[in-house]
This record gives structure tokens, C-alpha cells and sequence, in this order.
């Protein structure tokens, strides 16, 4: 059986039954195409829930009618087991209390959970997870200054501390700012101040020198 049977249609249908009869091997339907397949279901009077070879190959190897693939029973089982595992894993989970053991949590929690129950709890959330388990159990015994985390009021108390030297600071430098513009400023007047001095001693200096030049030009003529 190769090619001689690919892509047949309805007239071929018996003689491609009466094959399968006598082979009796599902990788003879796995070598058909759809259409061919169609017809052989339509032929044995089977029904199948969606047109897709796979579900007509699984029709014809079983002689039933099919709803849903054995892929589908197979993961549907897989999911009631995995189910039925959960609950029994459940069943034997122990809850964290006083008296918990170490194996008891590693076992059956994981590290989000540990996490969740540290943070729900006031507990310090940093670390691996054996190290955030021992944190649980030496709080159930009592030590409660070595694995509850800080409050934040105290966060707060400690930046409010903080600020006021903050604001200290900054108001010395304002400070600092103004009296180094104050001398800058008072440099400036001096300067300017000097300034318009020498100019003021330049002018008298040159109308002295011209009242001199006038008066010697007239004490000239009177001799002349």
C-alpha cells in the first residue's frame, strides 16, 4: 500500500477498508490524506468530533466514534493527578507555628511563601530561604530584637533628626553667600570710589596747568 492509495476518494473506499482488515496496522492511516480518511469514517457510519486526521485515524484504529483525542483524555488525567498530588502534598503541609520544624517548612514551602508569611508577620524578608526559615523559627521561640523588621515611624524619627542639620547647613551657606557678595560689593564701591577720585585730582591738575599757562602768557605781554 504507497501511493496507489493517497489521495482516493470514495471509490477506492472499500478496497481500502478491506486492506486495513487484513494489515491491521494504524501507520497504513497515517500515510492517507484527509480526505481519504473522511470518507473511510463516513464508510464504517463513524462520527468524530472535529475534521482533523488525527481524530479520524484514532476513529478507524478503534471502530468508535470519537469525542475528544486520546491527547485530551491523557491531559486531562495528568491534571487530576497532579491535582490529587496537590491536596495530599496539602494534607501534610504544617502550618507555621511554635513547634513547626525546619524540614517541616523547607519541605512544603517555597520561597515566596516563606517570603509572603516573614512580611505578613513584621519578620525581616532578606535572605535565601534557609536563612529567612531560621528567621521564622527563632521568632516562634521568642527572638523577637533580632528578626522583626525596623518600623517605619523610626525611619522617619531618624530623617526628621536628619533634616534640621540639613537645614543648618544650608542656611550657613546662605549665610557665607551673602557676606562674600557684601565684600565683593564693598570692593566694587572702593574701587569705583578711587576711581572717580583720581579722575576729580587728574581735572584739577589740568585746569591748574592751564591757569598757569594763561598767566604766563599774560605776564609776556606786560614785559613786551
Amino acid at each position: 500500500i504507497n501511493a496507489e492509495y493517497m489521495g482516493t476518494g470514495k471509490k477506492r473506499a472499500k478496497e481500502i477498508a478491506r486492506e486495513v482488515e487484513s494489515v491491521g496496522s494504524e501507520a497504513l492511516f497515517e500515510r492517507l490524506d484527509t480526505p481519504t480518511l473522511r470518507d473511510l469514517v463516513e464508510e464504517a457510519k463513524l462520527k468524530v468530533d472535529k475534521a482533523e486526521k488525527a481524530r479520524f485515524v484514532e476513529a478507524l484504529v478503534t471502530g468508535k466514534n470519537v469525542k475528544g483525542s486520546k491527547n485530551d483524555a491523557l491531559a486531562k488525567a495528568h491534571k487530576k493527578a497532579e491535582k490529587e498530588a496537590e491536596a495530599a502534598a496539602n494534607k501534610d503541609k504544617p502550618s507555621i507555628k511554635k513547634g513547626v520544624t525546619y524540614q517541616g517548612i523547607f519541605q512544603h514551602y517555597g520561597r515566596e511563601e516563606i517570603f509572603d508569611w516573614c512580611k505578613d508577620n513584621g519578620l525581616k524578608t532578606s535572605g535565601n530561604k534557609p536563612e529567612l526559615i531560621k528567621r521564622i523559627l527563632a521568632f516562634l521561640d521568642g527572638d523577637k530584637e533580632n528578626t522583626v523588621a525596623q518600623p517605619k515611624e523610626k525611619k522617619e524619627k531618624k530623617e526628621r533628626s536628619k533634616s534640621p542639620k540639613k537645614e543648618k547647613k544650608t542656611t550657613e551657606k546662605k549665610a557665607s553667600t551673602k557676606k562674600s557678595t557684601k565684600k565683593t560689593d564693598e570692593k566694587k564701591e572702593k574701587a569705583e570710589k578711587e576711581a572717580e577720585e583720581k579722575e576729580e585730582a587728574e581735572e584739577e591738575k589740568e585746569e591748574a596747568e592751564e591757569k598757569k599757562e594763561k598767566k604766563g602768557t599774560k605776564d609776556t605781554k606786560k614785559k613786551n
